[in-house]
């Protein structure tokens, strides 16, 4: 039983210390974008209350964006989708440390402002369509993945995507969705 509580304040730790990470991040992001630390703060402090201000609390529209990202992957990549079944791969397992670091993990400083300047032009739900475009633009390298440990590492350790070829997809996926679902 005291292992069984040490491995919970071990997980509980862990899932602070991401946080803290993330949050360290996207504040870097702000530094590197501003002109001032005042100027970093306060644009901190709004994108930060994006998801209140959306969804009412952060992690129902973590919730919304995984739902999202399941139901685009189900409409317009089925490979990808069935590979992940078939290896019981859940969107949350990788997409949860996407969308909570606005996805930081994924790209270099010097690149989130053009990612974030969609997601705060068009929606935080943009969000899935961004990731959606990175499984497409990996999809060779995550189908030759034959097992759920080898997927998930891969898809939580990505480090060289192209920013132009993300960008361009996403604004493709969201055109053709739009055209499918006119309520998006």
């Amino acid at each position: 039983n005291n292992k069984n509580n040490d491995n919970i304040d071990y997980k509980l730790q862990l899932q602070e210390y991401q946080i803290d990470e993330s949050l360290r991040a996207i504040a870097e992001v702000f530094c590197y974008v501003c002109d001032n630390e005042a100027d970093a703060f306060w644009c901190l402090n709004n994108f930060l209350n994006l998801p209140f201000k959306q969804y009412g609390h952060k992690e129902i529209g973590i919730y919304h964006q995984i739902n999202n990202l399941s139901r685009l992957l189900e409409i317009h990549d089925r490979g990808l989708c069935n590979h992940f079944k078939n290896h019981k791969v859940l969107v949350e397992m990788f997409s949860g440390q996407w969308f909570k670091s606005y996805f930081t993990c994924l790209f270099p400083t010097s690149s989130m402002d053009r990612i974030w300047d969609r997601i705060i032009g068009v929606s935080l739900d943009y969000m899935a369509y961004i990731s959606l475009a990175i499984l497409q633009s990996k999809k060779p390298f995550i189908l030759e993945k034959t097992n759920k440990n080898d997927i998930l590492n891969y898809l939580l350790n990505i480090k060289d995507l192209n920013v132009d070829i993300i960008l361009e997809k996403s604004v493709e996926l969201f055109g053709v969705s739009a055209e499918v679902d006119p309520d998006e």
